[in-house]
């Protein structure tokens, strides 16, 4: 009788330990699962902002936020000529100091946050710019020309 209960004994730790390794399996397998489902999202949301900041930028490596910002420094460093190369055919003609509409004190202008909003080959910046302590905002309209993009307007809010 004793020999009976020492095998039951044994076979049931032994079962008992396989469901117990059956269990602790089943669970890590649930955490990989989860684990490998958040990091699966994070990769597919990392590469659809690469892939979005890989559009945006024109055949000369430049998204609208970098077109308008150089275009802002160009006009406050008073080199309209330059700064006409950032403006689209039908918009050459403009004095590039008054198309940003903050007067003729340029030296302390700073240039803050700017957003852009892309669709197909034309995209809006918005952007905070600082004169005498006075920020106001200023939306830029771009169009790609020739796979460049291209300032083709600006309104003060």
């Amino acid at each position: 009788m004793k020999n009976k209960l020492n095998m039951f004994v044994i076979v049931s730790m032994g079962v008992l330990l396989i469901v117990v390794v059956v269990v602790v399996a089943l669970i890590q397998n649930t955490t990989y699962a989860t684990k490998n489902k958040q990091l699966s999202d994070q990769v597919n949301t990392l590469t659809a902002q690469v892939n979005e900041l890989t559009t945006a930028k024109d055949s000369n490596g430049f998204a609208p936020t970098d077109v308008t910002r150089a275009f802002i420094n160009e006009v406050k460093s008073g080199n309209s000529e330059k700064a006409k190369l950032y403006l689209g055919p039908s918009v050459q003609n403009m004095d590039t100091q008054a198309t940003l509409k903050l007067g003729s004190d340029l030296a302390n202008l700073t240039i803050g946050e700017a957003t852009q909003e892309i669709t197909d080959d034309t995209a809006t910046v918005g952007v905070n710019v600082t004169v005498a302590d006075t920020t106001t905002a200023r939306q830029f309209s771009l169009t790609k020309v020739d796979n460049v993009w291209k300032i083709t307007g600006v309104v003060a809010e």
